[in-house]
């Protein structure tokens, strides 16, 4: 018996860290060139209907030039997602399918453009 709950733990142990892993390496850098100042900013998984309810730039906006450090938590394990934007001056963008676990900087440019490395 004292050796089954040590497995199951170690199982336990393993498995969590694999997701606080995955998670880690869905963090990434987004860096705005577009040319205008984002006012909003939300992430949604790939081929889905809705956004993270939060807006991750807050009460704070990101300015041409600027970046922000976007951060996953440990639930949060789709690989692909996509971004939309809002512009001070009212317009906005939607950028798709990235895939997190291979990129760690997004920068996003004028007219929907992204690159990723």
């Amino acid at each position: 018996m004292k050796k089954f709950l040590l497995a199951l733990l170690l199982v336990v142990f393993t498995v969590g860290m694999a997701l606080t892993a995955s998670a880690a390496t869905q963090n990434f850098d987004l860096y705005n060139m577009t040319g205008k100042i984002m006012v909003s900013l939300y992430i949604g998984p790939s081929g889905g209907n809705s956004w993270r309810s939060e807006d991750e730039l807050g009460d704070f906006a990101l300015d041409h030039g600027a970046a922000v450090a976007i951060e996953f938590d440990p639930w949060d394990v789709a690989r692909y997602w996509d971004i939309f934007v809002e512009f001070n001056d009212g317009s906005a963008l939607e950028y798709d399918h990235f895939d997190l676990f291979s990129i760690s900087k997004i920068t996003l440019k004028k007219g929907g453009v992204a690159v990723c490395e």
